[in-house]
């Protein structure tokens, strides 16, 4: 994931630093090989970072993240928080969550609930329905049922 991110900073850069070629030659070289160390990826993000007025990293579906590695990923976001005082962080995710993002960042933290509108998800879903190849399939029964399913449903999400 620091690899991505790494990497995306670096396609916005117009001019890429010779210390950063040179640890991505370096890594490229090593085919096989385990290419850049995460620590070589902070130093590497802290510096590129430094190249920007101010940076955003989000990050949706966070909650999509093994669960066994979400620690280490946010602490290493806390690191890079910390070593880029003018980058901000957009975590996107379930509301599950928040605490334990609230527990690892140890750095304020603005929790924003998006709940979907129940009328836009069942226009969505009658649109689906009226794209579905084979209508005769479906009675006016089970129609009933799955709008009712997903619109209660939807409000877990």
């Amino acid at each position: 994931m620091m690899g991505r991110i790494l990497t995306q900073l670096v396609a916005a850069l117009n001019k890429l630093p010779e210390e950063i070629s040179k640890a991505f030659q370096k890594s490229e070289e090593s085919i096989g090989g385990p290419g850049l160390r995460l620590p070589d990826i902070l130093k590497l993000l802290a510096q590129i970072l430094a190249s920007f007025r101010q940076t955003f990293v989000c990050i949706a579906g966070l909650d999509e993240y093994a669960v066994e590695r979400r620690p280490e990923l946010l602490h290493f976001l806390l690191q890079v928080l910390r070593d880029s005082p003018t980058t901000r962080l957009f975590l996107a995710g379930r509301p599950h969550l928040k605490e334990e993002v609230k527990k690892h960042l140890s750095e304020p933290v603005a929790h924003l609930v998006i709940k979907p509108y129940k009328s836009d998800i069942k226009k969505y879903i009658t649109m689906k329905m009226s794209e579905d190849p084979d209508p005769d399939a479906m009675d006016s029964e089970l129609e009933s049922e799955i709008m009712r399913s997903i619109s209660e449903n939807s409000s877990d999400m």
